[in-house]
């Protein structure tokens, strides 16, 4: 396992909640525990660039067709030829933010934050899985929310493009290397007028993530040298409701310390389980190469 890197910042969103990118477990299982709560080893350097290069472009292209073509009731939904791999600008994912908060949000469905979260799980994980399973959870946590009444058609569009370009840009990050990956997180004003970074929904959406396929991820989650990281995410998840966990969140400083501890097993589970999916295929000397 890594040592801990320092904390470090960007720069906030244009928003009453600013966004925070954090640069850098216990096994979630149970929807209703993820339900209820809403309701209140890092890849080392030079690890095998060809072993990933196998991997990438398959997961990319998975992501593109399967989540941009597919809409919530598994039939193709987008008609037009955007550049699904553009990362999104701080304007769009602004956008996106709006249109969660509006259509998701208030049906017990994901934010934004929730949203990174989940996908962050889902892009890195030991299986893909299309669109037409997750879909769902973004309007309701238990995956039984219906589609939202979209304005039209082009609304759910453009939707379905900022989401599908929100989950590439998570696979590039991953593919960026050490400092690639940065969770999205909102941080608030605590009562003392100090900015706070809970990342509670962030850790509740990757939760929920894992969840999709916690059988598929058993491997990594039963290894003890994991088990400190992912219980950080736990922690993060379901401690405010908790109170033999609350403890452990009573400053900024503890939850920075678990925040990091999350990060961290985001950033291992994903080289894990690349290197798993690798060892899989076998190595391919035609493979082509990242830059």
């Amino acid at each position: 396992m890594r040592s801990k890197s320092p904390r470090r910042k960007s720069s906030s969103l244009k928003r009453s909640r600013s966004c925070r990118r954090w640069n850098g477990c216990v096994r979630i299982s149970s929807t209703d525990l993820l339900f209820n709560s809403l309701h209140k080893r890092r890849p080392r350097a030079g690890v095998c660039i060809c072993t990933q290069t196998k991997i990438w472009p398959r997961r990319l292209a998975g992501i593109q067709s399967s989540l941009a073509d597919i809409g919530p009731d598994g039939n193709s939904r987008m008609s037009n030829t955007q550049n699904l791999h553009l990362p999104l600008s701080d304007s769009e994912l602004d956008e996106l933010d709006t249109l969660l908060e509006k259509y998701a949000v208030p049906h017990n469905g994901m934010s934004l934050e929730m949203l990174d979260g989940f996908l962050t799980a889902v892009v890195s994980g030991p299986q893909d899985v299309t669109s037409s399973e997750w879909i769902n959870f973004i309007w309701q946590l238990d995956g039984e929310g219906a589609e939202p009444s979209w304005e039209s058609p082009q609304q759910l569009e453009r939707f379905m493009a900022l989401v599908t370009r929100h989950a590439n840009g998570i696979v590039h990050a991953f593919a960026a290397g050490d400092e690639g990956f940065s969770p999205l997180m909102f941080d608030f004003e605590g009562e003392d007028g100090s900015n706070e970074i809970h990342a509670q929904e962030w850790c509740l959406g990757y939760a929920r993530g894992i969840d999709l396929r916690a059988d598929d991820w058993a491997p990594l989650l039963d290894d003890v040298d994991f088990s400190d990281d992912y219980a950080a995410v736990e922690i993060l998840a379901f401690g405010p409701g908790d109170e033999k966990l609350a403890h452990l969140l009573e400053n900024q400083e503890q939850r920075d310390e678990l925040i990091e501890s999350a990060t961290d097993f985001a950033i291992d589970a994903h080289g894990w389980w690349q290197e798993q999916r690798a060892a899989e295929i076998g190595p391919r000397s035609d493979s082509p190469r990242l830059n």
